[in-house]
Order: structure tokens, then sequence, then C-alpha cells
């Protein structure tokens, strides 16, 4: 699951990484940052909590780091013919791994996974397209946390690149994760931990 494809050719991340947006302020006006965070093999559920809080603190407190979000600023602001004519150049470097650092660092679409908390929107989850660029091979929203009859349930939508493993592949990773919410004590442990279904 930690694989994408680029220029018709399947590669694997050298680590995992996850990612999302993050408005400084919940306003429609409001500035919104590409956050990605690199999981460590020694990181447990807490670590990877704690690390997403501190980031997502970081910018509400306004001391986020530019890096992606500078240059997709710029070209943003950029006249239209301008703006597709360099993203047709941008495209061309991603698909054969030719973009500096400068633009892949700190970019959501450059991670393992695309997160989206719709829930703090108050919202049930969704099917959110990929990109048609970058290393993402998933995005995965979470609704708002519900209760119906005593029970709190929280819905969840998936998008994955079907080209990265086949039908099977994706049938048995469907079923750890539906095994880890029903043992969420599997979790406890570092995320390096194997973990197999009973």
């Amino acid at each position: 699951m930690n694989r994408f494809i680029a220029n018709r050719c399947l590669y694997e991340h050298n680590d995992v990484s996850l990612s999302f947006v993050a408005k400084a302020e919940f306003k429609d006006e409001a500035v919104e940052y590409l956050t990605v965070l690199k999981i460590n093999p020694d990181d447990t559920l807490d670590d990877i909590a704690l690390s997403i809080k501190s980031k997502v603190e970081r910018i509400r407190s306004h001391k986020h780091d530019g890096g992606a979000n500078n240059f997709i600023d710029k070209i943003g602001l950029s006249p239209k013919l301008f703006r597709m004519s360099f993203m047709g150049i941008v495209k061309f470097l991603d698909r054969h791994g030719m973009l500096p650092k400068s633009v892949t660092d700190g970019n959501i679409y450059y991670s393992s996974a695309i997160l989206s908390n719709l829930g703090t929107f108050k919202v049930g989850r969704i099917y959110h397209n990929l990109a048609d660029f970058g290393t993402a091979s998933s995005l995965i929203t979470f609704g708002e946390i519900r209760e119906e009859k005593g029970r709190k349930y929280m819905e969840i939508g998936s998008t994955i690149d079907e080209r990265i493993a086949d039908g099977f592949y994706f049938c048995v990773t469907q079923e750890l994760v539906e095994y880890l919410f029903e043992n969420p004590e599997e979790l406890n442990g570092k995320v390096s931990t194997k973990v197999h279904v009973k």
C-alpha cells in the first residue's frame, strides 16, 4: 500500500508519510498549509497523534515553514497562460522524477497517503479523487463522529490507485483495517510491529 505509479512504472516509497492540509483559522479566507508527517518505525500511535497536534499548533500560531506552500502560492498568483505552461513543465519533471526537493518536500502530493478530517467541519466522509501527479496513491477522509442507538461511529472514505496492487491484496488490506478497528489494542505498539489477523 506504500507504492505509487510514475511515468507508467511502479515504485515503492523509501519511508511512510502521511499528509494533510491545515487551515490557520476556521474562516473561509484563512490560509491553508500543506503538511507532511514522516512516520518513524519506532513511533507509536500516541507519537503520531502528538506530532499531528504539534504541526497544527505551529500552523495556528503562524509559525509554519514556507516550503512547498510558498512555491504553490507564487504559481497560483501568476497569470493563467504562464501558470498553465509552467505546470506542464512541472508535470513532465514529476513524471521523470526530476522535481527539486524544494517542491516535493512538505508537499502533500508527495507522501504515502493524504488524510482529510472532514469531521472538523461537521460533515461526513467523502470519496475524493486522486491527483494526476505526485506519489500519494491513497486519499482517506474521516467524517464527523456521530452517535446512533447509543453507539458512536465515524465514517471513513478511501480512494486508492487501483494500479498499485491487485484486488486480492486490497481485500486483505481491508480485512486488516477492519481487524484493527475491532482490536484497537493491536495499535499500542510501534508502527513497525507486524499485525496478524486472527
